[in-house]
């Protein structure tokens, strides 16, 4: 950060640059950031520890040499999972023309389902995906390595306004590949509300048909689960304190699965992901498969006025002459494929799929819109014993009950007690969640640099949860003028006394400001905490 003697004394009090700076100078810095008045420095501080924790997590020896945690799990086997035959092309100018049935865009939890259906039904199939495939021989990926192939920018997919990040699957199979191994069938309470706006299916016998084969086809089940520390500290907290708690079931084939780092790879091919279950069944089934095809646009025939998909437009990327993706695109045969089908399925996610059709041409307003994100507030706690929260091993008692050397699954049981605070089906439910470095540590609140390496030196002591959102205000998504890549633009609640606003976060901060300026002299940004203290005012008042 180099703005000129001006620029730095106005953001840090000094003008020498941060670059400049001493380190206990940088951290004065940022400490006050952290407690701005300005809610965009406040912000600033998040991003920039952060980002330096996770690089930091993510590649220091002296952390693992420290805490014991190794990229792969210690009783790693590697095994072989199935071959997809991807189609290849040679390097030509020219662009490639294929033919099919049906032309389905994306391979994750939405695609593959379709894909294995429609290939067993007869048809003609061709699922592309711009990401590519990683065998489960080569996996759990390592943290920094499995942010870049396996996610969405990265790993870190902030909102306009920064205070979300979102996670997202990039890769063959999609979410369903990299997701933990919890399956949830959808609750009663969001079933009738979908049915009350004009979707009756959702509440139909047919609709709990679909659910029971996709469980089917997956093996959810959770009699074979064997939970770990933080599990069972969920079930016996939720227990003392009278919540409903239950064993979370797992598409896992029926059988036990342990494995800490999913969202890295399922090395064991264990977990029934897309990657795992549906795809290869629709490759068996006859359906080709593309990886490395980014598909730009779909393409339409126009008869009496009415709009016809006919096919897709895409850029294919192979991989290098090793067989990997690190190289640069500009080392890799690069061809533009042009696919013509009968029918076209969209189907690459709530993020790339709006852009996709509005790259195609498509105006309806509604495209991008009621995006749910269900965010997540997290928790730790550390505990005197050592339980290893990557491995999930620990030797505990739980009332009467001694668990020797315990392992399990990320999320093994959960708690439904929340999900429904305003009997509208908002609310939310508790997990633990997992606990590999970059996603647990980076969470935590940051005071010092001294602050964050003694709760790394306590890594081995700790547990993690959430509790993951059912949101009511929905956001929306929309490409990057500069890049097209997706932006995230969530909706904030603003108490005005009075009013309550809703925000967009695209808006310009002066826009929001003079808006809130308008309504009252001492705007705060609507938070539970606050709506209940000025609820026990009014009251107070009334009294």
């Amino acid at each position: 950060m180099n703005s000129g003697p001006t620029g730095s004394w106005f953001l840090t009090g000094y003008f020498t640059a941060v670059n400049q700076q001493p380190l206990h100078i940088r951290e004065d810095i940022l400490q006050g950031w952290q407690t701005s008045r300005l809610s965009s420095m406040r912000v600033l501080t998040k991003v920039f520890t952060s980002l330096a924790q996770k690089a930091t997590l993510q590649t220091s020896p002296l952390f693992k040499e420290l805490t014991g945690y190794t990229d792969m799990p210690s009783d790693h086997k590697p095994v072989d999972s199935y071959e997809f035959n991807f189609m290849q092309f040679p390097a030509s100018d020219e662009a490639v023309s294929l033919e099919t049935d049906v032309v389905i865009v994306g391979s994750g939890c939405g695609g593959a389902v379709v894909a294995k259906h429609l290939a067993e039904a007869g048809h003609r199939v061709l699922v592309v995906d711009k990401s590519y495939h990683f065998p489960a021989a080569q996996l759990p990926l390592a943290q920094d390595m499995g942010c870049q192939y396996l996610y969405e920018g990265g790993g870190f997919l902030g909102s306009d306004d920064s205070c979300l990040n979102l996670v997202a699957g990039s890769c063959w199979g999609g979410g369903g590949n990299i997701n933990w191994s919890v399956s949830l069938q959808t609750q009663g309470f969001v079933r009738s509300e979908w049915a009350k706006k004009g979707l009756p299916f959702f509440t139909s016998a047919q609709f709990q048909s679909c659910l029971d084969k996709v469980s089917d086809v997956m093996g959810v089940s959770s009699d074979h689960v064997r939970h770990n520390h933080r599990n069972r500290v969920m079930l016996d907290g939720a227990r003392k304190l009278g919540w409903h708690a239950a064993a979370a079931p797992q598409n896992t084939g029926g059988t036990e699965h342990y494995c800490g780092r999913c969202h890295l790879g399922c090395g064991s091919a264990d977990k029934k992901g897309t990657a795992v279950s549906w795809l290869p069944a629709a490759a068996e089934a006859g359906a080709e498969c593309i990886e490395g095809l980014e598909v730009n646009e779909v393409t339409f025939d126009t008869t009496d006025g009415a709009k016809k998909a006919t096919g897709v437009v895409g850029t294919w990327v192979s991989r290098d002459a090793t067989g990997g993706v690190s190289s640069p695109s500009s080392e890799r045969t690069t061809r533009k494929v042009v696919i013509k089908a009968k029918k076209v399925i969209v189907a690459c996610g709530s993020l790339w799929s709006p852009l996709v059709l509005l790259n195609s041409g498509l105006t309806n307003r509604h495209i991008g819109q009621n995006l749910y994100v269900h965010p997540c507030n997290m928790v730790g706690a550390y505990w005197k014993e050592e339980v290893t929260p990557w491995e999930g091993k620990h030797i505990q008692t739980f009332g009467s009950s001694l668990l020797a050397n315990q392992s399990g699954g990320i999320i093994t049981s959960y708690c439904t007690a929340f999900e429904n605070l305003d009997n509208a089906g908002h609310g939310v439910k508790l997990e633990p969640t997992c606990a590999v470095p970059y996603t647990v540590l980076t969470s935590m609140p940051w005071h010092s640099g001294l602050s964050s390496k003694l709760a790394a030196l306590k890594y081995r002591h700790f547990g993690g949860f959430i509790a993951l959102t059912r949101e009511r205000d929905p956001g929306y998504v929309y490409p990057d003028s500069r890049t097209g890549r997706p932006r995230i633009a969530t909706r904030r609640l603003i108490s005005t006394g009075a009013h309550t606003l809703r925000v967009s976060s695209p808006w310009p901060k002066f826009a929001m400001s003079r808006v809130q300026r308008r309504f009252t002299r001492s705007s705060r940004v609507w938070s539970p905490s606050y709506g209940a203290r000025l609820r026990t005012k009014r009251a107070k008042r009334r009294a």
